[in-house]
This record gives C-alpha cells, sequence and structure tokens, in this order.
C-alpha cells in the first residue's frame, strides 16, 4: 500500500515538473517574438522622434528666414524713414529761405513821415520818414533847433518791442541842421519806432542806446 502511495506521488511530482518545463519552454519560445517587437516599438519611437527633430529644425528654419525678412524690413523702413526727414528738413530749409527772400523783396511802394516828440528838458524839433520804392527801404530823420552836448553826437534807431537796429550817426547840414538817411534792401517796417537819442563821442557808435532825445512811432 505503502509503495502504491509513494508511486502515485512521485506521478503528480513527475506531472507537475513536466507541466511547469512545458510551460518554460513555451516562454522561451515566444521570447524571441516580444523581443522583436519591442525591438521595433523602439525603432519606430526613434523614428517618430527624428521626425519631430526633423520638423523642428525646419520650423526653426523658417523662423530664422521670417526674422532675416523681418529685419530686412524694418532696416528698409528705417532707411525710407530717414530719406523722408532728410527730404522734409531739405524742404523746410527751402521754404525758410524762399519766405526770408520774399521778405526781402518790397513790390509795394510806400511814404510816410511823421513828427517825433521831445523827451529831454531842451526841447527841440524832430521829424521821420520813411519810403519804399523798387525794393529799397529808406528811412530819413532831422534834427532842428538843438544841439548835442559837449563831447555827445546824435544816433538815429529804428525798433520794436524787443529789437533795434542802428541808422547811424547824424551830421550836421550847412543850414544848422542834423540829418540822417538810412537805406536797406530789406523790409524794415516791422520797426515802427524811431528813436534819437545823445551818446558819448568816445564810445562811438557802439550799438548801446544811451539817453533818449526824440522818439516817435509810424
Amino acid at each position: 500500500m505503502q509503495k502504491i502511495i509513494g508511486l502515485v506521488l512521485a506521478g503528480i511530482i513527475l506531472i507537475t515538473g513536466a507541466y511547469f518545463i512545458f510551460d518554460g519552454i513555451k516562454d522561451i519560445k515566444t521570447a524571441p517574438t516580444v523581443v522583436e517587437s519591442t525591438a521595433v516599438d523602439i525603432m519606430n519611437k526613434i523614428d517618430d522622434a527624428k521626425m519631430v527633430k526633423e520638423g523642428a529644425e525646419g520650423v526653426m528654419e523658417k523662423i530664422d528666414g521670417a526674422m532675416e525678412k523681418v529685419d530686412e524690413v524694418v532696416d528698409d523702413a528705417m532707411e525710407k524713414v530717414e530719406d523722408g526727414m532728410e527730404k522734409m528738413e531739405d524742404s523746410m530749409e527751402k521754404d525758410t529761405t524762399d519766405s526770408m527772400e520774399k521778405e526781402d523783396v518790397m513790390t509795394n511802394n510806400m511814404s510816410q513821415e511823421i513828427t517825433l516828440r521831445s523827451v529831454d528838458s531842451r526841447g527841440g524839433d524832430a521829424q521821420a520818414a520813411r519810403i519804399i520804392k523798387d525794393g529799397v527801404f529808406t528811412h530819413f530823420a532831422t534834427v532842428n533847433n538843438i544841439d548835442p552836448a559837449e563831447g555827445k553826437f546824435f544816433e538815429g534807431w529804428l525798433t520794436t518791442d524787443s529789437s533795434f537796429v542802428s541808422t547811424g550817426r547824424m551830421e550836421k547840414d550847412e543850414e544848422g541842421m542834423w540829418r540822417l538817411v538810412y537805406t536797406s534792401t530789406k523790409d524794415l517796417t516791422m520797426y515802427n519806432r524811431v528813436v534819437i537819442t545823445e551818446e558819448t563821442e568816445a564810445d562811438g557808435l557802439d550799438n548801446k542806446p544811451e539817453t533818449h532825445i526824440f522818439e516817435g512811432e509810424f
């Protein structure tokens, strides 16, 4: 009886061992297929990664090309802006020059005379006139019945509220009248105020008005 049980157990052990051996052999047989499948997946993924890389490189090349075109457009635009600014400056300079030339050309003839008032206690008489004829501005001034103090002389001025032009030293004529004549090719009608001053002989025509003797306005 014990022998029979022993044989049965031995048979069971053999059958069980045979099953595991067979199962192991089956796994060994299928291993190459599994390895091959895994390798194929890996290669496919590598190929996909290469394609992605190539696509990214293509995108970067396109971006670089686009940036170069943007730089070219910006450079071209800057050149056009600079050219436009230069043309604008040239045009403004031309307009300014043309305007100044037009101001210097006096086409309308004009003649005005005024009496100057004395602002000095010594009194005296003075007149002034201005004439525009044939594009020439001429200013006259006369002073009578008064002489400059010793070491002094009379000087004429055309002025505005903010600027002035010396019309020169007055000279005494044979009749004892002080006179000056001033001419210019520029239109000085904007200097509509006339002043006669008494200046220091030693300083001469220093373009610094001193004591007012007569004043008037056109």
